[in-house]
């Protein structure tokens, strides 16, 4: 399990406000950082500036967010898969 939190970081937003936020920021953390958490479900700050906690098993990151005192609801969660996986048109057919 992994967790890191700054103060501040979850101001409680309107879900489309939400987002729209973390759509924007969420591609600029770096795919080297995403690496680390492969095979994980990770938590991503509520603007998708940053990983705020990991686990491989999502009722554990829930825990993990729960004993920190973090409201789910401030948080994106994300399944990173455990390669590098990459969908072309073929396997749409």
């Amino acid at each position: 399990m992994r967790f890191s939190r700054k103060e501040g970081d979850f101001p409680h937003m309107d879900f489309r406000n939400k987002m729209k936020t973390y759509r924007e920021n969420r591609p600029k953390i770096s795919p080297e950082e995403i690496r680390k958490h492969r095979g994980e479900w990770v938590a991503f700050s509520g603007d998708g500036c940053r990983i705020i906690a990991s686990d491989p098993d999502l009722g554990g990151l829930g825990k993990c967010l729960d004993a920190a005192g973090i409201d789910q609801r401030d948080v994106v969660f994300e399944q990173i898969p455990s390669t590098d996986t990459f969908f072309g048109g073929a396997e749409f057919l």
